[in-house]
């Protein structure tokens, strides 16, 4: 029985986060439907904060990708000032899409969009997310 119920949690601990630690920087800027999840850093505003995500650091206008199959489920997004001070958030990462964070002054990471992957180039510009003639954002 108790076998049972270490196994169990341990397979509930698993199912509802995203591939945590299998994470890499990717230049790439484009994404296929069903794609492993994505996470982007938007360029502006820049306060000098770095995200980490899964033990990846990115930068403002970077973005990271789930290694392998990459399901979809929780993050958590740490950001750090030049100061050191850390905030943290949890974000929910879909396969198929591109999460945009944006980082405030205060530091804390906040979702505010995400990009749907259908093969259709995006940018990550000082000004806005865009999306290519084609894409869609949700």
């Amino acid at each position: 029985m108790l076998v049972m119920l270490v196994t169990l949690a341990m397979l509930a601990g698993t199912l509802g986060c995203a591939n945590v630690g299998q994470w890499s920087v990717s230049e790439a800027r484009t994404c296929a439907p069903k794609a492993a999840p994505r996470v982007c850093v938007s360029a502006a505003p820049d306060f000098g904060h770095v995200v980490e995500l899964a033990g990846v650091e990115l930068l403002p206008g970077e973005c990271a990708v789930a290694v392998g199959e990459g399901r979809g489920g929780l993050v958590r997004v740490e950001t750090h000032d030049p100061q050191r001070a850390r905030q943290s958030s949890w974000l929910n990462v879909p396969r198929g899409q591109a999460t945009v964070v944006e980082i405030g002054e205060d530091g804390k990471p906040r979702r505010t969009g995400r990009l749907i992957c259908d093969g259709t180039p995006y940018e990550l510009g000082a000004d806005s997310v865009s999306v290519g003639a084609a894409g869609r954002r949700e």
